[in-house]
């Protein structure tokens, strides 16, 4: 009876992990799938769908390297287009508080993302656009720790270094302000405290915004072709 017993616990014990096992590859299959669809998204500029698709991955499984990776870049691009496109489809108030918390939104993935990269390569990218990140909200300091995480990773890349001589020469620059320079700095982060929106309201009006965004390329497509806009520069 008692070795029956053990060989019974013995196969029970075996079943679990069996089942733990499965339902673990089962769960990352699906993680994955849905990155493959966001990727497809975000190829074709469907922002909406892919952010949605990378969000999807992450409910599933929280620690989806390339979801938490994917969704930064996602977030990080339709940051800068807010801040910075004049040909939005509406007008959106708020809109330098809204790519604020995209831009600190995208910092924190890829802050998460670093920590489950193992490949130099894939790492090193990681922390250039963990960089650009900071950069874009002018945390110098910030910024200038994670271009130097990705040069020790990649010397030789000549983007992650202008970045960081250009994060460099923003910060001497800033310092060197004086004292009427971070009076305004003050007045500025005063009205931004007074402008600051929740959370909860950011998305939603993200949300309507790359909806519209969405309606604004579609109605493009069925209008002939004008003349090119010059591409914006990556960083």
């Amino acid at each position: 009876m008692k070795k029956a017993s053990i060989l019974t616990m013995f196969k029970n014990y075996f079943l679990f992990i069996l089942i733990i096992f499965a339902t673990d590859l089962a769960i990352a299959q699906n993680a994955n799938q849905l990155v493959y669809e966001g990727n497809k998204s975000y190829k074709k500029q469907d922002m909406q769908t892919a952010i949605n698709k990378y969000n999807e991955a992450l409910k599933i499984q929280s620690n989806n390297k390339k979801a938490l990776y994917n969704l930064g870049n996602a977030l990080y691009k339709d940051a800068l287009t807010l801040k910075y496109s004049n040909n939005l489809a509406i007008n959106v108030n708020n809109k330098d508080s809204i790519a604020q918390l995209m831009l600190q939104r995208s910092a924190d993935l890829f802050t998460a993302a670093a920590q489950l990269y193992k490949n130099k390569d894939s790492l090193q990218n990681v922390y250039h656009n963990l960089g650009n990140s900071y950069l874009f909200q002018k945390k110098y300091d910030e910024a200038i720790n994670a271009y130097k995480k990705a040069l020790k990773l990649n010397p030789n890349d000549e983007d992650t270094r202008y970045n960081l001589a250009f994060a460099l020469k923003q910060k001497k620059d800033n310092k060197s302000g004086g004292g009427s320079n971070n009076q305004q700095q003050q007045k500025q982060q005063q009205q931004q405290q007074q402008q600051q929106i929740s959370k909860d309201q950011a998305e939603r009006m993200l949300q309507t915004l790359i909806q519209k965004e969405k309606e604004l390329q579609n109605k493009k497509e069925h209008q002939p072709a004008g003349r090119p806009q010059k591409p914006e520069k990556d960083w």
